[in-house]
């Protein structure tokens, strides 16, 4: 039987790519050594598998352990100078149906972009890969989730979004094929909805009592009698640097009862890209990938961008066609009976008001002794309206009864 041998105290067979897996540890414990130990034992099996990099340091896959030769063939797709494909944010649903049509294993780049961006790209490539997914098994590696499926949302509405599709998979996602390994700092941090459901929990270093409570809390459920559960609150708050804790249904040889193990990630056969870079460091760079499957992949990008464009240039026309439309009508609507006779009623009535405004200030003339005045100036703006009357009359449509 075939196993994903992470060390000799830990071999977990090939049915964890779609189990709901959740590793905690924090900013220095080796979670990600530990995790990327875990993906090359995944790739060692041509199984496949996706990588949600936030932080920008899973490229050491594609090197080598001493920094030269050639690693994992992983895809790294994003805007960042390491990226084999240049993919914009608003691609995600095109990625996705790449990767659906290629089985070609990708590390998603997604630390050029800000927050929004990056969970706009994450909630797009996920839920349309769940809808086009064959269901054949595969796993995403979703690395700091905590950033982009959060306990607390802020209100970001994009936020909320990675975080529904993240919740999807972690749901759902187990019958159609695939699973999901959250990669988070603390229990605090990740939203409940998504870890709560993990089948298989990983702890490494949490310093914080209220986390520690949590996993403990969560693993106690998992035990057989109150002694082991006492020892896997001990084992958990003695965990030491790379060290993991590991409770899961997969350890057991039929599983039908969580087992429990200690281990420790065994030497790596790629590059540490996650390690802190030492003063002096010179950065390395991985080698590009086949520039024909590069290419080709390209133009499957490439065609999805003409046929947006073709989208928008018909979104553009309809938009334009709309506007003729409505100028028509108004143009119509000039030829309007009843739009005319409204408008003459409100020029009338206007007039109207002028004229019995015009007489009584003749009667206050006429009895404050003054020079007559030369012509009634209310009636001379009456009579330079006469002009405007005499255009609407000439339609045809309104006859005008003047007022004295």
């Amino acid at each position: 039987m075939e196993y994903l041998k992470i060390s000799d105290s830990l071999q977990l067979p090939l049915d964890f790519i779609t189990e709901r897996t959740t590793l905690f540890g924090t900013s220095g414990s080796g979670k990600t050594y530990f995790s990327m130990k875990l993906v090359e034992e995944i790739c060692r099996q041509k199984l496949p598998c996706v990588i949600i990099d936030v932080v920008g340091i899973w490229w050491g896959l594609r090197i080598a352990a001493d920094g030269s030769g050639e690693g994992l063939p992983l895809l790294i797709a994003g805007e960042t100078d390491r990226c084999d494909l240049k993919v914009p944010a608003s691609k995600g649903k095109s990625l996705a149906q790449i990767y659906a049509d290629t089985r070609q294993n990708m590390i998603l780049d997604v630390s050029g972009w800000h927050l929004t961006d990056q969970c706009l790209f994450i909630s797009d490539f996920l839920n349309e890969l769940f809808v086009i997914h064959d269901r054949t098994p595969m796993i995403c590696v979703a690395d700091e989730a905590h950033t982009y499926a959060p306990q607390n949302t802020g209100g970001i509405s994009e936020v909320k979004q990675s975080l529904d599709a993240l919740q999807n998979w972690a749901t759902k996602g187990r019958a159609k094929g695939l699973g999901l390994l959250n990669i988070a700092q603390r229990p605090a941090l990740l939203s409940n909805s998504v870890w709560g459901l993990s089948t298989t929990l990983i702890t490494m270093n949490i310093p914080f009592a209220t986390d520690v409570e949590k996993v403990a809390t969560w693993m106690s459920d998992k035990t057989t009698s109150a002694e082991e559960a006492r020892a896997t609150n001990e084992a958990i708050r003695q965990l030491k640097l790379r060290q993991a804790f590991v409770a899961s249904r997969l350890l057991d040889p039929d599983q039908s009862v969580y087992r429990f193990a200690l281990a420790e990630a065994a030497g790596r056969i790629t590059y540490d890209s996650s390690a802190t870079p030492k003063v002096g460091f010179a950065r390395i760079n991985p080698k590009p990938l086949s520039s024909e499957l590069i290419q080709s992949l390209g133009t499957l990008v490439q065609d999805d961008d003409e046929e947006t464009d073709q989208v928008t240039q018909l979104k553009n026309r309809i938009s334009y066609l709309q506007s003729q439309l409505r100028q028509s009508d108004a143009a119509e609507s000039l030829k309007n009976p009843e739009i005319i006779k409204d408008a003459v009623a409100l020029v009338t009535s206007s007039m109207e008001s002028l004229q019995g405004a015009a007489r009584l200030l003749s009667k206050a003339l006429d009895l404050a002794p003054s020079e007559p005045l030369a012509a009634d100036p209310v009636a001379v703006e009456v009579e330079d309206v006469n002009p405007f009357i005499a255009e609407w009359k000439k339609l045809g449509q309104v006859s005008l009864v003047a007022s004295e």
